[in-house]
C-alpha cells in the first residue's frame, strides 16, 4: 500500500461524509414527495369535498324552507323563510363557482356538468313553487312540490353526492399513495443506511489493518535492533509513512 496514511484517513472520512450526504439528500427528496402528497390532500382534495358537502347541506336546508312555507300561516314567517332560502341559494351559487374553478380531473368536470344541468332543471320548478307560495296558493304549490320539484331536487342532490363520493375516493387514493411513499422511503433509507454502515466498517477495518500491521512489524524490528540483534531481515515494498519507517530501520540495521 503506497497511499500515505493521511490520504487513507481522508479517503475513509470522505467516504463516510459522502454516504451521509447521499442518505440525507434522499431523505429530503422523499420527505418533499410526502409533503407534496399531504399538501394535495389538505389544500386541494379535502377542500373540494368540504365545498360539495356545504352545497349538499344548503340543498337540504332549502328543501326544509320550502316545506316550511307550506306549513306556516304567518305571512311574516313565510317571508322570513323565503329570505333565508334565497340567501342559502346564493351560498350554493358561490360554492359551486368555487368548485367549478378548482376541478381538474375529467371525471370531476363531467360530474359538475351533470350537477349544473340538474340544478337548472330544479331551479325552474323551484321558481314556480316560490311564486305560488308567495301568492298564497299553498295547495297548488304543494302539488307541484310533490309532482316534480321534489324529484328534481333529489336528482340534484344525488349528483352532488356523486361529486362528494369522487372526492372521497381521491382523498383515500392520496392517503394510500402517501402511506406507500413513506413505507418505500423508509425501507430504502434503511437499506442504504445498512449499506453505508457496512462500507464504512469495511473501509475502517481495511484502513486500520493497512496502518497497524506495518507499524507492528516496525515495532518488532526496533525491539530486535534495540536488543542488539542486527540480523533481522526487513522487507518492505511500501512507500507510505510506515514503509519509510521500515526503510529507515533497515538502513539503521
Amino acid at each position: 500500500m503506497n497511499m500515505n496514511v493521511g490520504t487513507r484517513l481522508a479517503a475513509g472520512f470522505g467516504l463516510v461524509v459522502l454516504l451521509l450526504i447521499g442518505i440525507t439528500s434522499l431523505g429530503i427528496t422523499r420527505l418533499g414527495a410526502l409533503n407534496d402528497g399531504t399538501s394535495l390532500i389538505i389544500n386541494d382534495r379535502y377542500p373540494k369535498v368540504m365545498l360539495a358537502n356545504a352545497v349538499l347541506n344548503d340543498i337540504s336546508d332549502t328543501a326544509i324552507r320550502m316545506r316550511n312555507m307550506l306549513i306556516l300561516d304567518d305571512p311574516e314567517k313565510i317571508k322570513s323563510e323565503l329570505a333565508t332560502l334565497l340567501e342559502t341559494r346564493k351560498n350554493v351559487t358561490t360554492n359551486l363557482d368555487k368548485l367549478d374553478k378548482s376541478l381538474s380531473t375529467e371525471k370531476g368536470q363531467q360530474i359538475f356538468k351533470a350537477i349544473a344541468a340538474a340544478r337548472a332543471k330544479y331551479a325552474v320548478g323551484q321558481a314556480e313553487f316560490l311564486k305560488l307560495a308567495a301568492e298564497g296558493k299553498k295547495q297548488e304549490a304543494g302539488n307541484l312540490l310533490l309532482a316534480t320539484v321534489a324529484q328534481d331536487q333529489q336528482a340534484y342532490f344525488n349528483e352532488v353526492k356523486g361529486l362528494i363520493k369522487l372526492g372521497g375516493i381521491l382523498v383515500d387514493k392520496s392517503g394510500e399513495e402517501a402511506a406507500n411513499n413513506f413505507h418505500n422511503s423508509s425501507n430504502l433509507m434503511t437499506a442504504l443506511a445498512a449499506l453505508a454502515t457496512l462500507l464504512a466498517c469495511g473501509f475502517a477495518y481495511w484502513t486500520t489493518r493497512s496502518i497497524t500491521l506495518p507499524l507492528n512489524r516496525a515495532v518488532q524490528v526496533a525491539r530486535t535492533v534495540a536488543s542488539g540483534d542486527l540480523t533481522s531481515h526487513i522487507e518492505t515494498g511500501a512507500t507510505d509513512e510506515t514503509g519509510q519507517l521500515l526503510h529507515a530501520l533497515q538502513d539503521m540495521n
